[in-house]
């Protein structure tokens, strides 16, 4: 995956029994300099789409994960895939991983909503 914000940066998605941590992976050095732990609880939805542009038409599909920390909604990562063939925009990459959280959060007698939408930026 790569970080929708930044383009340049790599981002490891790890899925536990109950959490998910987002690692963000320098290929330079070879190593996370940097990773979230978040509680799958906090998990609120998920939303596919096409990237939040100004101009022009997407190329990408992303993910945005919403979160809640501390309480209080209205945080997310945007997320999208690494894509190999140009005629692929990562949607059924992103729609795989947005199952794998479901089916994990729904073992813990919890669900989260997969909604197919325009990102907002």
């Amino acid at each position: 995956l790569i970080d929708a914000t930044h383009k340049d940066v790599d981002v490891l998605l790890l899925l536990s029994n109950s959490a998910y941590y987002v690692a963000y992976y320098d290929d330079e050095i070879d190593k996370v300099n940097q990773y979230q732990r978040l509680s799958l609880e906090a998990l609120e939805k998920i939303e596919i789409g096409p990237e939040p542009t100004l101009f022009g038409k997407p190329k990408f599909s992303c993910m945005r994960l919403h979160y809640k920390y501390k309480d209080t909604s209205g945080y997310f990562h945007t997320l999208r895939a690494v894509v190999r063939n140009p005629d692929e925009d990562g949607k059924d990459t992103l729609q795989c991983i947005a199952e794998m959280l479901r089916i994990t959060k729904q073992a813990m007698g919890l669900d989260v909503p997969i909604i197919e939408k325009k990102l907002e930026r």
